[in-house]
This record gives C-alpha cells, structure tokens and sequence, in this order.
C-alpha cells in the first residue's frame, strides 16, 4: 500500500531531482486513457509535503508519469524488497517487486501506464510483509543501510558461558544524496505533525512515520 509511496519519493528526488514546491489538483480521480485511478480522498492543491503528509495517491500518480516503473523497480530493490531479510524463522515470504521483465515473463503481457499507476502507490502485483516494511522504514530512518532482523542475540548456559551470540548484519546500503534523506525525514515527520499519522504524535519525541492501506480483493483492506 501507501508505504510504496516512500520509495516513489526516494526515486523521484534522486532521479529526477523532483521539485518538491510543485503541486497538483487532486479532485479524486486521476484520467489515463479510458480509466480513471482513484485516492481515497478528495485533497485538492497539494505540494510534495502535503501529498506524503496525506497520503494523497492521485500526486503520486502524477510522480509516476515522469519517472517510468525502472527506476520504481530498481529503488524498491535496494531496499530489500523482493526479498527475504533473513530473518532466521521458516515460511518468510520474499513478497513481490513487479517490473517490465516480470510481467513479461510471468503474466505474459506487456506493461501499461496503468500497472506503473498502481506500482507507484503500492497496488497491482506489489507485496510486501509488515517485517519488509519496518526493515524499509528503519534503513529510511538509519540513512540507507538494510539490516538482517535476527530473533536470538545470544545464548548463556547456567554456568555462564556464552554457547551462541550473533550481531547486526547488513545486506544492503543505500546510496542516496544527503539532500533526499534529509527531504524523506521531513516529509515523514510531516505524516505525524499534520497529517494521517497524527494519532503518533508525542511531546518528547520527534516521530517519522507512513500510513499505509493495501486493497484486498479476498477481503478487508490491509493497513
């Protein structure tokens, strides 16, 4: 869901050096060809600060048309998504992150603006556990670097002695320009100060979040 939206932002500064003064008119709907993609909401003119801090789909739709689904799939990757992280439990899914190649590959059709749309936001083929997305949030938060969640830390026999002991292992780093970490922590602080987050908000500390609402066609939306 919304969540994608973080790394939509990421690659749209990073690639496109994205002006986050710029502002669209969200009136509910987005037109591409004889379609028309939704937002929850009707947000009206909204900047970069304000779309993140609203979750606002139909600015993020607009980020989608100038950047391609490439540099989407690519960013998503060096944040270990696609894959496991390792985490040392049986049964870990590596989720899904769609791309031209696997559409291809996989569904055997080509890819439309539609599904770079959807991609965008979260949506279409794209998956991703709740521990991919802490994983996600925590290199936002670290400034790029994946850590491999563990469980166990270390294991001490009754005499004492330490039988088994592991630490932090990193899996990926994330190279971006000081400027695009420092616009994600803004705009992530942003959710929390005045926008969907703001049940997080706490006087002693300075909280960066995202809110995220994935469509279920099984059921009830995950969020």
């Amino acid at each position: 869901g919304s969540v994608f939206k973080i790394i939509t932002a990421a690659a749209a500064i990073q690639v496109l050096e994205w002006d986050t003064r710029q502002s669209f008119l969200c009136t509910g709907t987005y037109p591409l060809g004889n379609r028309e993609f939704g937002c929850w909401n009707k947000h009206g003119q909204k900047d970069f600060w304000g779309a993140v801090a609203f979750s606002c789909n139909v600015y993020f739709y607009h980020i989608a048309q100038a950047l391609g689904p490439d540099p989407l799939e690519t960013m998503a990757k060096r944040f270990g998504l696609g894959e496991k992280t390792g985490l040392e439990l049986p049964g870990e899914s590596s989720g899904l992150v769609p791309g031209r190649s696997w559409k291809k590959k996989v569904m055997r059709q080509s890819w439309f603006e539609g599904d770079t749309l959807n991609f965008s936001i979260g949506q279409g083929a794209m998956t991703a556990t709740p521990l991919q997305a802490a994983v996600l949030l925590a290199a936002i938060a670290n400034g790029g670097t994946v850590w491999r969640p563990y469980l166990v830390h270390r294991v001490v026999s009754p005499d004492n002695q330490i039988v088994f002991q592991q630490g932090p292992e990193a899996r990926h780093r994330v190279v971006l320009r000081d400027s695009v970490w420092a616009t994600l922590h803004r705009a992530l602080e942003g959710v929390v100060v005045e926008g969907s987050g703001r049940g997080l908000q706490r006087t002693d500390l300075v909280i960066g979040a995202k809110t995220g609402t994935a469509q279920n066609p099984h059921g009830e939306d995950h969020s």
